[in-house]
């Protein structure tokens, strides 16, 4: 993966949606711990300029280490993708299932889109469905594919949405 902090990584991204004519919109940065400790204020302006062009910015890994509710209020995040750890515990532990729903109930009510990541059962599935979020991954779905059983996947899978 490219760091936005490339020398010149913004000035070549526009560049290439403008070679190929993608839509900003159709493009989605997720920020990881290591960005955001490598250099917050740098990071919230070149994080605020792709947003206000209209790319979408996701916060990686919601819930951990540093990536939790003091940095929804630093960066403009558009999408929050949910650590895998809160679905795997999610039937074991009894505070999970009311923290997730309290949460995800902010996150829609503030205009957040939710993904949960990890998903690997059918309750895993039917808990996030019921309660708003967005995108489900996980291996519930598909494992890992190489590009060309990938391609196949998405012409013949009736989970896919597509945008």
């Amino acid at each position: 993966a490219t760091s936005c902090f490339t020398p010149n990584f913004v000035n070549c991204l526009y560049d290439i949606i403008a070679k190929y004519q993608v839509p900003s919109s159709f493009i989605c940065f997720e920020l990881t711990e290591t960005e955001v400790v490598y250099g917050i204020k740098q990071l919230q302006e070149i994080l605020q300029h792709l947003c206000d062009d209209g790319f979408q910015i996701a916060m990686d890994d919601f819930g951990t280490e540093q990536s939790g509710l003091l940095r929804l209020t630093q960066f403009p995040f558009t999408n929050i993708k949910i650590d895998r750890e809160f679905a795997k515990i999610l039937e074991t532990n009894k505070i999970v299932k009311p923290l997730l729903i309290s949460f995800m109930k902010f996150a829609k009510e503030n205009g957040y889109t939710l993904t949960a990541e990890g998903i690997e059962t059918e309750s895993q599935k039917q808990f996030f469905i019921e309660n708003d979020c967005d995108y489900l991954q996980g291996f519930y779905f598909s494992k890992a594919l190489p590009l060309n059983q990938f391609l196949e996947f998405i012409k013949t899978s009736n989970q896919i949405r597509l945008y």
